[in-house]
């Protein structure tokens, strides 16, 4: 993409790289990745694209820790998926930013960014997936904020779904929030 000028290829690609760097431990290499490519989101990236790089940018920016920053990345993200109208993408945004919110503290914000999140993700067979993940999420944030019986019941209808999903991870995240 980089060769032949197919800039907007170029952002998606590298923005889901940087995504796996980040999983992976290294999301100052997915920083590097990154860096280079927003003075051209800036100034040309519709958004779409500008949604996609600014919400990899923040999960980045929250991953080595400049929360702050990343916070206020997701909130261009999300402005710019609001303007596309892709409510599934709004919906993964606002549940990101909630980690963020809910790693510096800041629960309730959390709580209501987990709970819109939610609303806004798709139900259908496509979206399943998001859709259980999301609700493990907001099932963590009832928990925080003392919402006890709520969480328990989300996450006792959750296990079934966590379980087939296969990804061993996921069901230790839900029995780590039922604890």
């Amino acid at each position: 993409a980089r060769k032949i000028g197919a800039n907007e290829e170029l952002v998606r690609n590298a923005s889901n790289v940087a995504a796996n760097l980040s999983k992976l431990g290294r999301p100052e290499e997915a920083y590097s990745l990154l860096l280079p490519l927003r003075d051209w989101v800036d100034r040309h990236a519709d958004d779409d694209v500008r949604s996609v790089w600014y919400g990899h940018w923040a999960g980045t920016l929250g991953h080595i820790g400049r929360l702050r920053e990343a916070v206020a990345s997701f909130d261009v993200s999300i402005a710019c998926a609001e303007r596309t109208g892709r409510r599934d993408t709004v919906g993964m945004a606002v549940l990101n930013l909630g980690v963020v919110l809910r790693t510096m503290g800041c629960l309730q914000r959390a709580f209501e960014c987990s709970r819109r999140g939610v609303e806004l993700t798709s139900g259908d067979t496509v979206a399943t997936t998001h859709l259980t993940l999301a609700l493990l999420m907001h099932a963590r944030d009832q928990a925080e904020t003392g919402r006890y019986a709520d969480a328990l019941q989300t996450l006792d209808e959750l296990m079934p779904q966590l379980e087939a999903m296969g990804t061993v991870f996921w069901v230790r995240a839900a029995q780590t929030t039922q604890a």
